[in-house]
């Protein structure tokens, strides 16, 4: 790293400490209301569903201190209560007053940038079932089908066709390795749980891995967007784009953000040109307000997707499911076929 680069690496830290600085005393600046606030959130966090309810009561424990890892300038969702209380105070409002309207909009805010989250690991819920019970089945049919008609032509000597003993090949093989099989599949379910777990420990609401691998950086940039809103809502102009970025947690963001920092194009091509757009604007409300539109617009886009994906794989292994299961079963039934129309006066091995 050259010199220049050291210093520019210094004067960032230097405005990033002075942005989180400012948080950090408007924050205290609402210590008399944090309890009546948090007293609030508790009481909201009894209508919601699980998911939100567990965020507010995460925030809630932070304005009491009870969680002390991290400046609020880190914090998306207590931001998003924290700021709006900060706006109504700076426009006259009493804090007590204010408190309320405070939450009504916090709530709104996180449910409006936490739903399509949400909803990514309950559709990512169905071909992890259908991927279960199709390897459940396979076993099975294997033991319970595919073996008896096995018994039943060795019993009687008759000779079969290819595709029935591709059928009674795949059965063997299936039987094989059934303890197998079965042990994956008794894995799928918690193993798809831990990881889409990982990532919404620490931050209760934000998007697991396994949301994260389907839906790219997408919602990565959604949530970035949203949280550097939030700080530029709250005054902090200096470093906003890198500090949401550094709270991400995304080495991906964090390069976006030095270039952003050093006056370069961060975000070059379609992909993610709006982005750029909504980054070249001059601060004011109207930033603020685009900004949330875009990040709105990149989650519901990452949701489309996935969407996208989950009924393709339902559709297509649903077919190929249903199609071996015939395949099979008339595979299966072609020699019996012929042992019947041998008894009946077909002669010998009937059709074949």
């Amino acid at each position: 790293m050259s010199y220049s680069n050291r210093q520019r690496g210094k004067a960032n830290a230097k405005y990033r400490a002075e942005d989180v600085e400012l948080l950090n005393r408007h924050f205290d600046a609402l210590e008399q209301v944090r309890g009546s606030l948090a007293d609030e959130l508790d009481v909201r966090s009894l209508g919601v569903d699980t998911s939100m309810g567990k965020q507010l009561s995460v925030v809630s424990d932070f304005l009491r201190g009870k969680v002390t890892t991290e400046a609020v300038a880190m914090r998306p969702d207590v931001l998003a209560f924290v700021t709006p209380l900060l706006v109504d105070v700076d426009q006259g409002r009493k804090p007590a007053d204010a408190i309320a309207g405070a939450v009504r909009r916090g709530v709104s805010l996180l449910a409006g940038h936490g739903a399509g989250e949400r909803k990514l690991g309950r559709v990512l819920l169905w071909p992890v079932l259908l991927t279960l019970v199709s390897m459940i089945g396979l076993v099975l049919l294997s033991w319970l089908l595919i073996g008896q008609f096995e018994k039943i032509y060795v019993e009687f000597g008759v000779g079969l066709p290819r595709v029935t003993n591709f059928v009674i090949w795949i059965g063997r093989v299936v039987r094989w390795y059934s303890f197998l099989i079965v042990g994956v599949a008794a894995l799928i379910l918690p193993g798809y749980l831990l990881l889409n777990a990982i990532g919404k420990a620490k931050n209760p609401g934000s998007p697991g891995m396994v949301d994260r691998w389907f839906t790219g950086r997408r919602l990565a940039v959604s949530r970035w967007l949203f949280h550097c809103s939030l700080l530029l809502e709250a005054g902090a102009k200096g470093k906003s784009f890198s500090m949401a970025a550094d709270a991400s947690g995304s080495r991906w963001l964090v390069r976006k953000a030095n270039r952003i920092a050093d006056s370069k194009t961060a975000f070059a091509g379609r992909r993610f040109a709006t982005v750029q757009t909504g980054i070249e604007l001059p601060h004011s409300p109207g930033k603020v307000a685009f900004l949330r539109q875009i990040a709105t617009w990149y989650r519901d886009r990452s949701g489309n997707f996935l969407d996208w994906w989950v009924s393709l794989y339902v559709s297509v292994w649903g077919w190929l499911l249903i199609a071996f299961f015939f395949f099979a079963i008339v595979s299966l039934l072609m020699p019996l076929f012929a042992i019947i129309s041998g008894l009946s006066g077909g002669g010998p091995g009937g059709i074949f």
